[in-house]
């Protein structure tokens, strides 16, 4: 089991897993894990003062680089969870944020690392992170995956299926660009069915090089790499310009109970 040390700055928050954030077979969707992860990072935010709309006020806003994740098992109905999250470093316009996921017994049920870069958003360009995030954060090391966001680990698909997914208002976040959950819960969407029914994301990870913003389109370019492994390319179609480029790793769903309390409770 791993723990995170009490003495170091983390944040940390837990949340019971809900009947609208499950799919068919009880356990929590991975987008919406990945958003009560964004969540902590908001809450994180809102500690020291800098909550989302208070820095779209002042025409600033973090903005998802990059992430890679791995889940050794997905929280099902009824479970309570900690999501731990700290900053490993910050650095002039770019930082470093971790995440774990614990059950009730501290068993570490899945890790995520993302690199964040500060934008301003009238300009739309990199703008120097605020020194109030380095004061009210501090940065404790222990990075999980670092050497991910520092290499340049994609090539051009030469071949592979698309999917087409219009852009709706409702897919936009705080900041007018596609939400980052969006790119996960397209991509389950391009998998063969067999795929998405039976198997589980163990493994994924994303490169975000472009914001796209409503009324286009995005092509999802698929290319099955063998042994459960995908790679995505996220298109805007008009332009023909990568949007994101990601990576998947899907392994056999086990067979479980839903969680015991919850059985306890009907019967």
């Amino acid at each position: 089991m791993v723990s995170v040390p009490a003495a170091q700055p983390a944040f940390r928050r837990t949340i019971q897993i809900g009947y609208r954030s499950v799919i068919q077979d009880g356990l929590i969707s991975p987008a919406l894990l990945w958003e009560e992860l964004e969540e902590s990072a908001e809450q994180h935010c809102r500690l020291i003062g800098l909550d989302v709309f208070t820095l779209l006020k002042r025409q600033e806003a973090w903005a998802l680089k990059s992430g890679a994740s791995r889940m050794y098992r997905y929280p099902g109905y009824g479970e309570k969870i900690e999501i731990v999250s700290w900053i490993s470093s910050l650095e002039r316009y770019r930082g470093y944020r971790e995440f774990r996921i614990l059950d009730e017994e501290g068993a570490v049920l899945g890790e995520m690392s993302t690199l964040w870069i500060y934008m301003d958003l009238k300009e739309r360009r990199l703008q120097a992170i605020p020194e109030e995030f380095h004061t009210g954060w501090g940065s404790r090391g222990d990075a999980l995956h670092h050497d991910f966001h520092r290499k340049s680990r994609y090539h051009d698909l030469d071949d592979f299926r698309s999917e087409f997914f219009p852009v709706r208002r409702r897919d936009l976040d705080s900041s007018a660009h596609v939400h980052n959950i969006r790119y996960l819960e397209w991509m389950s969407e391009s998998v063969p069915e067999q795929v998405y029914r039976h198997c589980r994301i163990e493994e994924f990870s994303a490169l975000f090089r472009r914001e796209m913003r409503s009324g286009g389109c995005v092509e999802i370019r698929t290319h099955d790499l063998g042994d459960g492994c995908f790679r995505h390319d996220y298109f805007d179609r008009d332009r023909q310009l990568l949007l994101c480029s990601a990576e998947s790793r899907w392994v056999k769903k086990e067979s479980r109970p839903l969680h015991a309390g919850i059985l306890q409770k009907v019967i």
